[in-house]
């Protein structure tokens, strides 16, 4: 990731964490920058809260809790433009339609499987 002056340390390591599949732990990290922020930017962070947790909960086989969250991101993200703070929120977007997709063609009383490679990598675009 280029130009790691221009973003915040908090928002830098949620996409490390993120990327190696720490999700409770990049939900963490990321909490403290939501909470310290007031702007415009906060509910980006909390839908990219969410994001961790509905992976968390996949993760988990909490498949109620994975579809929740996976809608909860989507209605904190869908005032951001297709690319925010450096992140494609549109592939992100579409991402999160794919797990809702899935969780909704499988059968109730399974559990969709989670398959890392099904989960993005996160990376900004230069500044």
């Amino acid at each position: 990731m280029e130009h790691r002056s221009t973003y915040d340390e908090r928002y830098l390591e949620y996409f490390e964490l993120f990327n190696e599949r720490y999700f409770y732990d990049c939900h963490e990290v990321l909490e403290d920058l939501w909470l310290d922020t007031t702007e415009y930017s906060r509910k980006f962070y909390q839908g990219l809260i969410h994001l961790a947790t509905a992976f968390q909960h996949l993760f988990r086989g909490n498949r109620a809790g994975s579809e929740q969250r996976f809608r909860s991101t989507l209605e904190y993200l869908r005032h951001y433009p297709h690319v925010f703070e450096g992140l494609n929120l549109e592939s992100v977007r579409e991402n999160i339609h794919y797990w809702l997709e899935q969780l909704r063609n499988s059968p109730p009383e399974m559990c969709v499987a989670y398959c890392d490679a099904n989960v993005p990598r996160l990376s900004l675009s230069k500044r």
